[in-house]
């Protein structure tokens, strides 16, 4: 089994020269020009440390292209939230090196949701916030508090105000980052905000991943 097919997948970026290889659990590099073989760079024990990596890289990579990374102009979003107000609509946009897709599908019933595949597909690992997934800033975080306001209200009723207000558990939230939108303007203005180079790939309809 060779080392592409050991892992479940692989992406590329080049960064000072060399083209660094990225999977699951290694990042790999060779010169762009010289050396033809694959060398190992770094190997992780775990798949954060490897993220977290990957993520330097990338933000690396995003920080040369200064005043040089390409920027959505007015019109290009409009058009975008325009191609994303009717259902089936998408957009294929490349952001930071990733190829990140938007569609409006079917939620439930009636209700239609922009959903966000970045590379061509949506990994349910980028969902926990416990793990760094460079793909995650591509979607949108939800946070919530891990305890309901019902049950606070009944631990200040057992409890006190004052106790409760004390307890910094109280008020604890986790995040999720979750692949739907509740329409193309809110998906658009994300994506713009936390990327440093947003462009349209293409026009041509594109089949849901």
């Amino acid at each position: 089994m060779s080392a592409k097919e050991k892992y479940s997948y692989w992406e590329d970026r080049t960064v000072d020269g060399f083209i660094y290889r990225y999977s699951d659990y290694e990042i790999k590099r060779h010169p762009v020009a010289g050396y033809p073989h694959w060398s190992v760079w770094r190997i992780f024990a775990t798949q954060r440390a490897c993220s977290w990596a990957w993520r330097e890289l990338c933000d690396k990579a995003a920080a040369e292209k200064g005043s040089g990374a390409m920027k959505l102009t007015k019109e290009q979003k409009a058009g975008c939230i325009e191609k994303l107000n009717s259902p089936w609509g998408s957009v294929e946009l490349r952001c930071d090196g990733y190829e990140v897709f938007l569609q409006v599908q079917r939620y439930t019933g009636l209700t239609y949701r922009v959903m966000t595949y970045v590379n061509g597909h949506f990994l349910g690992k980028w969902i926990s916030a416990t793990d760094n997934f460079p793909e995650q800033k591509f979607l949108r975080p939800d946070v919530r508090p891990v305890y309901k306001k019902a049950f606070v209200r009944y631990m200040e009723k057992i409890l006190g105000k004052r106790h409760v207000a004390k307890n910094p558990d109280y008020k604890k939230t986790v995040t999720m980052y979750m692949p739907d939108w509740a329409s193309g303007k809110a998906a658009i203005n994300h994506l713009c905000k936390v990327c440093e180079s947003v462009e349209i790939l293409s026009n041509e309809p594109k089949e849901t991943p």
